[in-house]
């Protein structure tokens, strides 16, 4: 099975708890995406940020005080809701509804920064049951590609036994006398 990623949005302010839910990504087979681990000198922030969540399968953004007050979490919020990816909130108690933006109204997983281990674990939960979610279509599509694949098989089989008995009966007509062939 293919490792997925998971882009984490948060602020740099957030580095012990962001290191807490990285791991617990990672525990439940997620490859976590961090920018600040992966430095690209010259290229423009942005597009650096908009291509690892593109390329993420799944967002989880960090809505602590710091989180919700960075403009760059909630830049990355829209961009992985623009890209139709799951966006998965994690949320500190206090942080108020107006601070959430486009996650207003989505459902979220409480985390307490003093004592993370209750939501890093839902974390967990949630993160293993999208993988199996997004299992399905790959495996449904192996089984159709299978199906096909007999499918060929027999058509070709068959064209095989076809082709063979068109040429036998040709062969046995041009050189059986024309009066047999009549019979």
């Amino acid at each position: 099975m293919t490792t997925m990623t998971a882009f984490l949005a948060h602020s740099t302010k957030d580095a012990a708890l962001v290191r807490r839910v990285a791991r617990a990504s990672r525990r439940s087979g997620f490859t976590p995406y961090l920018h600040e681990n992966d430095p690209r000198p010259g290229e423009p922030l942005h597009a650096k940020l908009q291509d690892a969540i593109s390329s993420s399968d799944v967002v989880i953004a960090l809505l602590t005080r710091e989180g919700t007050e960075s403009a760059y979490v909630h830049q990355e919020v829209s961009w992985a809701l623009k890209a139709d990816k799951r966006v998965i909130p994690l949320l500190a108690p206090g942080v108020p509804a107006e601070a959430l933006g486009m996650l207003q109204g989505t459902e979220h997983i409480p985390l307490d920064p003093t004592n993370p281990t209750a939501g890093i674990r839902t974390l967990g939960r949630a993160l293993r049951r999208y993988q199996r979610q997004a299992a399905w279509p790959c495996l449904l599509t192996l089984i159709a590609v299978w199906a096909g694949w007999k499918w060929w098989l027999r058509t070709r089989s068959a064209v095989s036994v076809q082709s063979k008995g068109v040429t036998a009966s040709h062969t046995r007509s041009t050189t059986a006398p024309i009066a047999a062939r009549d019979v």
